[in-house]
């Protein structure tokens, strides 16, 4: 039965996502591609991702933008998509802003009057070939909630409501990776090999 759930699945993920030309430039940012979080911090959420989660009020002042870089190969224009989250209670009010290469982009987001993480459209921008750099502004200071962000030249494609059925296809940019089984020199493995003289 379970084997049978898991080819339903995937077979309508592949439906799903065949629209999408995979000879397009796309790059998906989530927790592990930034750099640099800021006063950001990350937390996982009920629907089974990580997100970046701002500060409250009182920490406004000592906000700090989270920064990520994209490689772009080659310039021109890209669409860009934000998986932001709002709520039914005091609906609108955990917003923060995106900054591209310095820019701040024309939405706020964390406003779009949805109970949940929904993909906000951007608009179209032109990216230079080589490091653009993205930055999260946790403007509001009340828990804003980024779950994602999507570059695309492919402009007819509309990414699915689930960021993990997109991260399954387009793997998100993750700074991490090869670092999760680190090796260790042989002294650095052996016991005490950080005990503090005394």
């Amino acid at each position: 039965m379970k084997n049978i759930l898991f080819v339903c699945s995937f077979l309508l993920i592949s439906v799903y996502l065949s629209g999408h030309s995979f000879e397009s430039e796309s790059f998906l940012l989530m927790d592990k591609s930034f750099e640099d979080y800021g006063s950001w911090k990350t937390e996982t959420q009920p629907e089974g991702f990580i997100a970046l989660t701002g500060n409250n009020t009182y920490r406004k002042r000592e906000s700090k933008p989270a920064k990520a870089n994209i490689e772009i190969v080659k310039a021109g224009e890209y669409k860009i998509w934000v998986f932001d989250r709002d709520y039914h209670h005091e609906q609108g009010t955990r917003y923060f802003n995106v900054a591209l290469n310095g820019r701040i982009l024309p939405n706020t987001f964390g406003q779009h009057g949805n109970n949940c993480f929904s993909w906000t459209d951007v608009g179209t921008f032109y990216l230079e070939e080589g490091k653009n750099l993205i930055e999260l502004f946790d403007t509001s200071g009340y828990y804003a909630r980024f779950g994602g962000l999507f570059i695309t030249d492919d402009k007819q494609f509309v990414p699915p409501s689930d960021i993990k059925v997109l991260a399954q296809s387009i793997p998100p940019i993750d700074l991490l990776k090869g670092f999760e089984n680190p090796t260790f020199p042989d002294w650095a493995t052996k016991e005490g090999a950080f005990k503090k003289n005394v």
